[in-house]
């Protein structure tokens, strides 16, 4: 909010995490170029996790993501008690409305009071 100017605009492009969390799969192995990558997904309440390990070359990896599933109604109590005025909410970035069960992304513009 202080960096911008007043009436500025900001955009957040964020995950559906509605539709994330409604439709993890929990499990599941990619293979690409003769590695089996195991990926496993899980939700915490607050949180969405991605573990992915492989073997490469005789060596063992382990990565994790941890991304907090914040809603759209996280957001917009976030913005509203923080001095933005939420204009528009999109879906997609073709610009389509957003729907809580079937969009894939959540992108709000808002702008500063």
């Amino acid at each position: 909010h202080t960096m911008l100017r007043s009436e500025g605009l900001l955009i957040i492009d964020f995950m559906n995490a509605h539709k994330v969390i409604r439709t993890l799969e929990k499990s599941a192995i990619i293979s690409k170029e003769n590695i089996d990558f195991n990926i496993s997904k899980r939700y915490d309440g607050s949180h969405i996790f991605k573990e992915i390990r492989f073997d490469d070359k005789g060596q063992s990896f382990h990565f994790m993501e941890r991304v907090q599933a914040l809603k759209e109604a996280d957001f917009r109590a976030l913005l509203t008690d923080n001095g933005f005025e939420i204009l528009r909410t999109f879906g997609d970035f073709d610009l389509n409305p957003f729907d809580l069960e079937e969009s894939d992304r959540l992108i709000l513009i808002a702008k500063k009071r």
